[in-house]
């Protein structure tokens, strides 16, 4: 009788023991989709280079080669011999050591094909492993090897007979370990990779026919494969060029999902009413305009067209200012915000760090000169305020920011992700500007 089947929605918890829902939990992973989308950080395949990217020292890593040397050696230090082996993956060679090796020392021996999966230590440039966790792969080339090792043998045993039983077969080893590509994926020391592998192999075996979101038109017309052969591609490849062909549809499937949360959000937006800002005569906006020693581009001004009547209706504005370093950005968003000022409301400036907050700061404060300085000595009329927030300042000097912010004293607020604090609270918030690191 084969296990029931499974849909993306399907709580890990309800397909798994629950020692392993809780430690992919950890990963991040609690429903069925969320695992099958979490994909291989890289694949193990004989006489192919997987990444020639040296880890650093303490990454947990999963390798699948081939030993070339196997030593016994003897402690200084203490009675007892070291078993040292020397792992080839056809990127570089890797030293694993063990110790009590009584048991291990005819098992690992050079020509294996194994999977080791340890701690990183570094020594001389040379990617070293204490007593890793391992298995012995069966190749092809002996019938008599079975995969064996320390804690990844049961592992690996279940990879399969949990795979084989979800399909009604007979469980065994060799069709899992033998396969031309084994995915390796991104894990920890309580999630190894072929636990992570073990699950998937097994959600792959019950997962439910689903109907694809791209008819077989609209995948031809691209050349995309579906999402379900995709899935099952990227976790059971049987060539390289199977990867690739998943990985487009996957990325694809991402920046669609992305394009439909940004029209549902658009969507939403235009069902919300705005206070409308028209163009105040002889205000902020206009001084700002008349000092410019220079004029404005055709695209400046196009682009403050329409934002100009995007901020005289009542629905939402959101819109992505883009533009090349020096096109005057910053000088656009200056206008948009100045016309909101007049109309009596405040704006805020969310930059990604202080650094950059602190640079917006000066640049908008050397842009407005007297018309920036509201309740100072020299203020042009109807000056406004322009108060930095930071969670770097001092407390007198951030209380009396964020007391300028709730009396409506600062027309214009800049800040970094400071101001998403609960205890930051405006007094008549209208227009946001977000940096574009902050998208």
């Amino acid at each position: 009788m084969n296990p029931a089947p499974v849909v993306p929605a399907s709580a890990l918890a309800d397909v798994v023991d629950a020692d392993t829902a809780a430690k992919l939990a950890g990963l991040g992973l609690t429903t069925v989709g969320q695992l099958l989308f979490y994909t291989p950080r890289r694949y193990a395949q004989a006489g192919v280079v997987a990444t020639d990217e040296l880890p650093e020292a303490g990454d947990w890593i999963t390798i699948v080669g081939r030993i070339t040397k196997a030593d016994l050696i003897r402690m200084k230090r203490r009675n007892g011999q070291f078993l040292k082996v020397h792992v080839d993956d056809d990127v570089r060679v890797y030293e694993a050591s063990f110790f009590n090796p009584r048991f291990i020392k005819s098992k690992l021996r050079p020509g294996a094909r194994v999977m080791m999966a340890g701690k990183v230590g570094l020594y001389q440039g040379r990617v070293q492993l204490s007593h890793p966790e391992w298995a012995v792969l069966p190749d092809g080339t002996d019938p008599d090897v079975a995969a064996v090792g320390n804690a990844m043998m049961s592992e690996l045993y279940a990879v399969e007979h949990e795979s084989r039983e979800a399909n009604g077969d007979e469980p065994g080893l060799d069709d899992a370990f033998e396969r031309a590509i084994l995915p390796i994926y991104p894990a920890t020391k309580d999630v190894q990779t072929w636990v992570i592998w073990r699950v998937i192999r097994n959600v792959l075996g019950r997962l439910a026919p689903s109907a694809d979101a791209l008819t077989s038109e609209q995948r031809s017309q691209r050349g995309l494969r579906t999402t379900e052969e995709s899935l099952r591609a990227i976790h059971l490849p049987d060539d390289l060029g199977e990867i690739d062909a998943a990985r487009e549809r996957l990325r694809f499937d991402e920046a669609y999902a992305m394009q439909l949360i940004l029209a549902q959000r658009a969507r939403l937006g235009r069902a919300e009413t705005a206070r409308p800002c028209p163009r105040v005569p002889g205000g902020l906006e206009d001084a700002l305009r008349a000092r410019l020693p220079f004029t404005l581009t055709a695209g400046q001004e196009s682009v403050l067209a329409e934002i100009d009547g995007e901020l005289d209706r009542t629905v939402p504005m959101s819109r992505l200012l883009q533009g090349e370093v020096g096109s005057g950005k910053t000088l656009v968003a200056l206008l948009a915000m100045l016309r909101v000022v007049d109309n009596g409301q405040q704006c805020a400036l969310l930059a990604p760090t202080e650094v950059l907050a602190a640079q917006h700061n000066r640049t908008i404060r050397t842009m407005l000169g007297d018309l920036g300085i509201g309740g100072e000595l020299g203020a042009a009329e109807n000056a406004t305020t322009i108060t930095l927030v930071t969670g770097s300042q001092r407390t007198a000097e951030k209380r009396q920011s964020l007391l300028d912010v709730v009396t409506g004293t600062s027309g214009i607020v800049i800040g970094t992700h400071a101001l998403l604090q609960e205890k930051v609270e405006f007094f008549d918030l209208g227009f946001i500007v977000v940096d574009e690191q902050h998208r």
